[in-house]
């Protein structure tokens, strides 16, 4: 063991206090971990050839997900969504662009 390691290891009582602190920094991570995912997912989930009623569940989904880890949506979520509409949906995109204070 080095000695940067025992002085880490120093200011536990007993294992139970190091077992704590292992778990609460390895739930932190793997929170991050997800957090980015998620943020990913939202990024690059496509409509494509789906039905509308599909794409829009997955990623109110997404969104559901990312809030539960106590991050906040991205903003770009809905620019997102916009940007995968195809002309069909023109009225609906120009009526949510119009809208003060969306981003």
């Amino acid at each position: 063991m080095t000695s940067e390691v025992a002085i880490q290891l120093m200011r536990f009582i007993g294992a139970k206090d190091l077992w704590e602190a292992i778990t609460q920094d390895f739930v932190g991570v793997q929170s991050r971990v997800e957090e980015n995912f998620l943020q990913q997912t939202s990024q690059t989930t496509r409509k494509d050839n789906s039905k509308m009623e599909d794409y829009l569940h997955i990623t109110k989904m997404n969104a559901d997900n990312l809030s539960q880890t106590d991050s906040l949506v991205p903003p770009q979520v809905l620019s997102y969504v916009l940007l995968e509409l195809n002309e069909v949906y023109n009225m609906v995109i120009a009526v949510v662009q119009g809208k003060p204070n969306i981003s």
